[in-house]
């Protein structure tokens, strides 16, 4: 067995319209020989989404700067071919470590950790390999005694933010990024993790970019987000 595996199982693989199949699947920590497979994967899911804003495509140099970590990147490998995958980082005392976004003193920015890019195979959705991965690169967190977890997402990716919210992210931030994408910046503190449980919730359309702002600015954070009919979706906010 490779001291890089990290387990496996089996998962449901869509393979037509509403027709599904079992497939085994392996987890592990990737490295610069499956930089093919995260390319693929990248296009892949660039292709099916429907605005191209919400995935952010990242070049091979990104990936092979990231690989300098043996536990930074970890897959789920089936049939050969990239399910999921996920980037961690440590953006040091950098400029663009997100704690500067959300106001974290300057002592805290070297124990800040990034969840990077997170892809999912549209073929492999529904199997919550968002929340596998996720589950396992904060536990890696953790051990290493990271302390301020944040992470970007795209006020339209309802998935990704529901998967954050599950493992109780706040959204603490709504900036332009990446030059020109609109992000939701989320913070998890993992060495005292707190629920948000309000008694009041303001709920808000997730375009209603300006009122989100004006709440934040007053310490509420979003944390829950329900969607009805349709791509819209809205976000509570409390404090």
């Amino acid at each position: 067995m490779s001291v890089r595996r990290i387990g496996g199982g089996v998962l449901r693989k869509k393979t037509g319209e509403n027709v599904f199949e079992t497939v085994s699947y392996e987890m592990r920590f990737l490295g610069i020989g499956d930089l093919p497979l995260i390319m693929t994967l990248q296009e892949i899911v660039a292709r099916n989404l429907p605005d191209h804003e919400i995935f952010r495509i990242d070049s091979e140099e990104y990936f092979r700067k990231h690989f300098s970590g043996p536990q930074n990147v970890i897959g789920v490998i089936s049939e050969g071919e990239l399910a999921a995958y996920c980037v961690i980082s440590f953006p040091g005392i950098e400029e663009d470590n997100f704690g500067r976004d959300i106001g974290l003193a300057p002592e805290a920015l070297s124990r800040v950790a990034h969840l990077e890019t997170m892809a999912v195979h549209p073929a492999y959705r529904g199997n919550s390999l968002q929340r596998k991965i996720g589950r396992i690169h904060l536990g890696i967190l953790q051990a290493m005694r990271c302390e301020h977890i944040l992470c970007t997402v795209s006020p339209k990716n309802y998935p990704s933010l529901r998967n954050l919210f599950f493992f109780d992210f706040t959204i603490r931030a709504l900036k332009i990024k990446y030059n020109w994408m609109l992000r939701y910046i989320l913070y998890k503190n993992i060495r005292n993790p707190v629920r948000l449980t309000p008694a009041e919730r303001i709920w808000v359309e997730n375009s209603d970019a300006e009122t989100q702002r004006e709440l934040i600015e007053r310490g509420y954070a979003g944390f829950e987000a329900v969607r009805g009919n349709g791509e819209d979706f809205k976000i509570a906010y409390g404090r």
